[in-house]
Formats: C-alpha cells, sequence, structure tokens
C-alpha cells in the first residue's frame, strides 16, 4: 500500500442497500474499475443547469412596459407597478424586478445547498442531525481487526482508536484489510458482499457491528465498503456510512503511516458522525433564508401600501365636491359606485 505523493481518491461514487436485516454499501478509487448503482446508492455522476436565452442584441429575462412605462413581469404597457397583464401611466419598478439579482442569488443558494453536501474530492459529508448511541448491552465486544495484507505495524493504535469508535456510537467497529477476495484481485460487488455477510456470521453473536472493507487489489486501486447489523445501522445509517468511506478517501494519500490512516479514520469518523456539522450547507441556507425573508418583507410592505392608498382614493373619490364636477363626469361617477 503506497499512498504518498499527491493525487485524488475516491469520486467512484457511493451507494448503499439493505441485505436482509443489514445494510451493504461501498465505493472505488477514481482509479478503480467502474461502479454499479447497489440498490438506489448513487454511483458517480453529476448535475448541472445550463442554457441560454436573449432578444436581438442583449440579455432580458422580462419584456418591457410601454407607453413610458418601465419594466415588467409580463405583457407590455405602463401602468403603478403592476404585477401582470398591462396597464397605462407612468409606473415604476416592480418588487420582482427590483429585487431581481437578489431573487437569482436565492436560486444559487438552493443549488449550492442541495450540492455543498455531497462529498466531493478530499471533503467530508456533514452530519445533518444529532445522533443517539446505540444503549450498552446490545454489542459483545469481540476482535476488532483482520489484516490479511499484513499493512499494520502498531496496531494497538488502531483498535484505541476503534474503541473510541465504539464508545462514541454504541456500534463496534471490525476492519478488515485485504488485496484478494476469496482469492482473487478483482471481486464484483456480490463477491463482495458475500464474503462480507459470511465474516460477519462467523464473527459476531449480534447486530451491533459494523464491519468496514479495505479491499486494495493493486497500488492506487481500491475498494470500501460496510456491513452493519440492524441495531448498529440504527447509528451508522446513510449518511454515517457515507462520512466514514469519505474519510477512507480524504486522507488515502496523506503523507499518513498505514497506523495512523486507519487510527485518524475512526477518530474522525466518530467525532463528525456523533455531532452536528454546522458547515457550508448550514451557512448557505442561514443566508438564503435571511434573504428570503427580506423579499417576503418588501413584498408585505408593498401590498399593504397598495391597499391603503387604494382606500384612501375611495374616500377622496366618496368625498369629492359634486357640484365643482361636470355634469358629465358627476352622472359617470354615480352610475359607477350605483353598479358597485
Amino acid at each position: 500500500m503506497k499512498r504518498g505523493g499527491g493525487g485524488e481518491s475516491g469520486g467512484g461514487g457511493f451507494g448503499g442497500r439493505s441485505s436482509g436485516d443489514k445494510s451493504f454499501g461501498g465505493r472505488s478509487s477514481s482509479g478503480g474499475r467502474g461502479d454499479r448503482n447497489l440498490g438506489g446508492g448513487i454511483f458517480g455522476g453529476g448535475s448541472g443547469v445550463g442554457g441560454e436565452s436573449g432578444v436581438s442584441g442583449g440579455r432580458r429575462w422580462l419584456r418591457y412596459g410601454g407607453g413610458g412605462g418601465r419594466r415588467r413581469w409580463f405583457g407590455s404597457g405602463g401602468g403603478g407597478g403592476r404585477w401582470f397583464g398591462s396597464g397605462g401611466g407612468g409606473g415604476g419598478w416592480n418588487l420582482l424586478w427590483r429585487y431581481r439579482r437578489l431573487l437569482v442569488f436565492l436560486f444559487i443558494i438552493i443549488v449550492l445547498a442541495n450540492l455543498v453536501n455531497y462529498a466531493g474530492s478530499g471533503s467530508v459529508t456533514g452530519s445533518s442531525y444529532q445522533r443517539t448511541p446505540l444503549p450498552a448491552g446490545i454489542v459483545n465486544e469481540t476482535a476488532y481487526i483482520r489484516d490479511d495484507a499484513n499493512w499494520l505495524v502498531r496496531e494497538n493504535s488502531v483498535t484505541n482508536s476503534m474503541r473510541n469508535f465504539f464508545k462514541a456510537t454504541g456500534v463496534q467497529p471490525y476492519l478488515w484489510i485485504t488485496e484478494e477476495i476469496n482469492g482473487s484481485r478483482d471481486a464484483s460487488w456480490e463477491e463482495i458482499e458475500t464474503a462480507m455477510s459470511a465474516l460477519y456470521r462467523e464473527q459476531f453473536t449480534d447486530e451491533g457491528h459494523l464491519i468496514l472493507l479495505f479491499y486494495e487489489p493493486s497500488e492506487g486501486v481500491y475498494k470500501t465498503a460496510y456491513l452493519a447489523g440492524s441495531a448498529a445501522k440504527t447509528v451508522i445509517d446513510d449518511e454515517a456510512s457515507r462520512i466514514i468511506l469519505d474519510y477512507f478517501d480524504k486522507y488515502y494519500y496523506s503523507n499518513l503511516e498505514e497506523d495512523q490512516y486507519f487510527a485518524t479514520v475512526f477518530d474522525e469518523s466518530a467525532e463528525r458522525i456523533m455531532h452536528v456539522s454546522f458547515g457550508m450547507k448550514h451557512v448557505v441556507l442561514l443566508i438564503g433564508g435571511l434573504i428570503a425573508l427580506f423579499i417576503l418583507y418588501r413584498a408585505t410592505a408593498m401590498i399593504l401600501r397598495h391597499r391603503r392608498l387604494k382606500r384612501q382614493q375611495d374616500i377622496d373619490i366618496l368625498n369629492a365636491d359634486v357640484s365643482k364636477m361636470g355634469d358629465d363626469e358627476a352622472e359617470r361617477r354615480a352610475e359607477k359606485y350605483q353598479d358597485n
């Protein structure tokens, strides 16, 4: 196992599925032979939003009002700040157009908030809620490590970190390091799952264990996988398992020795899994929420102001001195309010 020298790992995607009463999932390194969807997980790929539009000579999201008016959301004509349709008169910026940049920024924030929680190269998924450790007495403590590749020199240091993980989560981890699965250096996901399920039955008598596999058939090409018992998966759910595999990827090309590498993965995984992460996603959502509240406040203020002006206009018309109007104007207004 030679991990130093820089580079990137991970990026092969992540998947998970229920395997009987247990949960199973895995991930390939970016240099691996590809991934498959393990029953509803997401492997690789990406998403984006693109496109362009234009109108004879310039960018324009909305139409322009005519007749002396300014920009409107839809339709043409001037008017006193119409939301839709047309109208006549002077007019001005309506609320949505006035805060169009904030709306675009808010849209970008919503997109970022949905993307930032997913692990990219060198990043780790955040913990979005507070987990409760598995109650004591569910797990019968067993051995912690099976090192078929003979990589570990100071195995006790890794075991101590795994005990810390056990203490924090209530779930006992079991690390399996190997270069072969059933003698194969090209094991499929089905073979990996079968081997891990068999190992679980052989080693444990309870459902509170978590097997973590580090399978590196050749240098720089590896797969990581997990198999959680039915009790363990109440704590090590999809998000928690993603966190652990993210840490495997994050430190793969670090300068840590093998013992330090695995110890660090368990120490930092336990810390993140059991505490809510106030990370970039929360900052993005906070900013987006403040912008949304500001726009809502301005919209409400505009609606109330419009209603006050309308009521005042009605009062002014009703209180107007009819004797000062022309006969035709007085008759027209009288008919209008008779109809109403």
